[in-house]
């Protein structure tokens, strides 16, 4: 018995460390959005605090990440902490590239993004798809993952705010430009995610295929769409190389890897969790 309100007694402390660390999390990088919007309606630059607080968020945000997923019991696994994950990832991968290119019109989009990933992920995450032990070879395909989508994501983001500098040039609502970078950077800051990313997305296939197992639900669609999205990236690099391609055309097809991708992890693990309740 004591041994056992031991365990309860570490259990609940960890469970209001992590709503702590959600809580924080949410509020620095809410605070850092509204920070960003108030400087860009001012036009005055504010970039020390942005980065600060940025900085602050994201080490928050890895410790909230790695108490929901790191457990007592093993790994959990399920869509919304690795979702959080990923989005972890996301935010730190911004901020390298923020180091070499200052976008900060990004965060407006990506920060409220992650504080409702994080919400989602502290409300309704309840550790049923925890697994013992995860192997080394699954270990490094999951870190391998989680970069490459982190760094297609944000070369989402980037084609985004292409098509959103297009249309507002057409419609005549040039106010919103403000919102958005200079279209030089953002194309140059896109193809370099995307060629980094798809050579994160080939090693994440290739270590894959190394554990693959056809009896295993949905890794078989999972494989093949994965696939599907690697090609699209590769062709858009080829088109980018002999053709010049570039802002809405370029925009277009990075979109359409990004949902093949994006239905590759979280459409087949929604469809397995879910509505198979298998894990």
């Amino acid at each position: 018995m004591p041994a056992l309100a031991k365990h309860h007694g570490a259990r609940n402390n960890s469970d209001m460390l992590t709503t702590i660390l959600a809580v924080l999390a949410c509020a620095l990088y809410l605070v850092a959005t509204g920070l960003h919007l108030h400087s860009t309606r001012n036009q005055q630059a504010d970039t020390p605090r942005l980065v600060i607080l940025s900085v602050l968020a994201l080490l928050v945000h890895g410790g909230f990440a790695s108490f929901t997923i790191v457990t007592d019991s093993g790994a959990n696994i399920g869509v919304l902490p690795m979702g959080a994950l990923m989005m972890w990832a996301i935010n730190g991968l911004y901020l390298l590239s923020f180091l070499r290119r200052p976008v900060t019109s990004l965060s407006v989009f990506l920060f409220p993004l992650t504080a409702l990933s994080i919400g989602f992920t502290w409300w309704l995450s309840d550790g049923s798809r925890i697994r013992d032990n995860l192997g080394f070879g699954l270990t490094v395909h999951i870190a391998l993952s989680v970069v490459a989508y982190g760094l297609l994501t944000l070369a989402t983001l980037q084609a985004l705010f292409v098509a959103v500098a297009d249309r507002s040039l057409k419609t005549g609502a040039i106010g919103i430009m403000r919102f958005v970078p200079p279209l030089q950077a953002i194309d140059a800051m896109m193809f370099e995610q995307i060629a980094l990313g798809i050579i994160f997305l080939t090693l994440s296939i290739g270590s894959g295929l190394i554990y693959f197992d056809a009896s295993v639900p949905g890794l078989i669609h999972h494989t093949f769409i994965s696939v599907a999205a690697w090609a699209v990236f590769a062709v858009l690099l080829v088109g980018r190389q002999q053709w010049g391609w570039r802002g809405v055309i370029a925009s277009r097809w990075t979109v359409a890897g990004f949902l093949l991708l994006a239905l590759a992890y979280f459409g087949s693990k929604i469809m397995l969790e879910v509505f198979l309740d298998r894990s």
